[in-house]
């Protein structure tokens, strides 16, 4: 995450391990990389479709939860 903007946001956004194929890792990226973390939506972020058990989404939810409890609320 970067705030040089004066605005908090995700520079860039990568799940370690992650397969090259993960359709997640790319939504999340389109999603996340240069939006603000206060108009990061995490409803939508639920609402994205994961292969596998999803816990890379719940993992990806959790710190935008948090970040977002200590940062823009």
């Amino acid at each position: 995450m970067s705030d040089e903007s004066g605005v908090l946001r995700f520079n860039a956004f990568d799940i370690v391990d992650a397969s090259d194929s993960c359709e997640t890792l790319e939504m999340l990226q389109k999603y996340l990389v240069g939006r603000p973390l206060t108009d990061v939506d995490v409803d939508y972020l639920r609402g994205l479709g994961c292969s596998g058990d999803g816990e890379c989404l719940r993992a990806a939810i959790r710190m935008v939860e948090e970040y977002q409890q200590m940062f823009a609320r």
